[in-house]
């Protein structure tokens, strides 16, 4: 008898500075029937300091007859040698040849290595194949898959709301390439619970598509709106839009690309009598690489509650 295989909406995360070999989500050709892995979310970590021990965030092994789905994941692998360590750290890797066999339906995933000893992808099949760009393999797969970091919100971290991705070019994989999407009601939600966009859904085990990362909230002029980056939401109150008791909260780790301003009450159209900052989970950041500019900067502010 087949017996199909679904593993989908995990979140794993695995590493420490011990030598040893570690699979994140290692797919074994035991048995028959289809496999299937969607919205996974895997981050192996850690800094061997000896020892030729390999890592992978997706491993499969010989591929059968059966066909085999793997879309819309996050695999990341961020374990880097130190000392006299001297494993390679896959992102992903296949025992079979480059050509990659016709039953291995696969597209709209993340690939990405960071660290020394880092690889994109190996493939084996009596030859060791490392690929550090995408396409990997010569048929047509992974023609939508892309190599980015996904800017979790603690990439270093243990709980789930650790990985969540702030990168935006996750938030756009073509769902519908996943067959029978609409009829598997486990796939059409998220880790979370939450509904899944089903013409552009996100890479990983989070829906992040359409959610706004910083939302304000006030007593006076516009009372709720959304916003991607604090800029944004800063600019709005510099400009009126929001007054007398606002309440920022971050819902998402953002990436700035220009300083976040802050007008003190009073100057130009700002009226505001207190500004409460307001993280909606732990480990949430406001980052970015701004030449000569503060990242945040308060210009005379008062009243904010960090």
């Amino acid at each position: 008898a087949a017996y199909n295989t679904y593993t989908y909406n995990n979140i794993i995360t695995i590493g420490e500075d011990i030598p040893a070999t570690y699979f994140g989500i290692y797919v074994s050709e035991t048995g028959n029937g289809y496999k299937y892995e969607f919205f996974n979310t895997v981050n192996l970590k850690g800094s061997p300091s000896s020892g030729a021990y390999p890592s992978y965030a997706y491993y499969t092994d010989f591929l059968g007859s059966y066909q085999r789905h793997v879309k819309n994941n996050i695999f990341t692998n961020r374990r880097s040698n130190t000392s006299t360590a001297s494993g390679k750290h896959y992102a992903a890797y296949y025992n079979y040849d480059l050509t990659g066999p016709s039953n291995l339906l696969q597209d709209n995933n993340n690939y990405y290595v960071t660290g020394t000893g880092g690889v994109l992808a190996g493939t084996y099949s009596g030859t060791l194949r490392e690929v550090n760009q995408l396409p990997i393999f010569t048929n047509t797969y992974d023609i939508s898959s892309i190599s980015v970091d996904p800017l979790f919100a603690n990439a270093s971290g243990s709980t789930p709301v650790d990985f969540i991705p702030s990168s935006p070019v996750l938030a756009a994989s073509n769902i519908n390439l996943i067959t029978n999407f609409a009829n598997y009601p486990s796939y059409s939600t998220d880790f979370t619970g939450r509904a899944r966009n089903v013409t552009s859904s996100s890479m990983g085990a989070y829906e992040i598509s359409g959610v706004a990362k910083i939302t304000v909230n006030a007593s006076v002029g516009t009372l709720s709106k959304s916003y991607n980056t604090l800029r944004e939401a800063f600019g709005a109150i510099n400009s009126g839009t929001h007054q007398g008791v606002i309440n920022v909260y971050i819902n998402g780790s953002t990436v700035e690309t220009n300083s976040a301003f802050l007008n003190a009450s009073g100057t130009q159209n700002s009226l505001y009598s207190s500004i409460s900052i307001i993280p909606k989970a732990p480990n949430l950041s406001i980052t970015g690489n701004i030449s000569n500019l503060p990242l945040i900067d308060f210009a005379g502010a008062k009243g904010v509650i960090l």
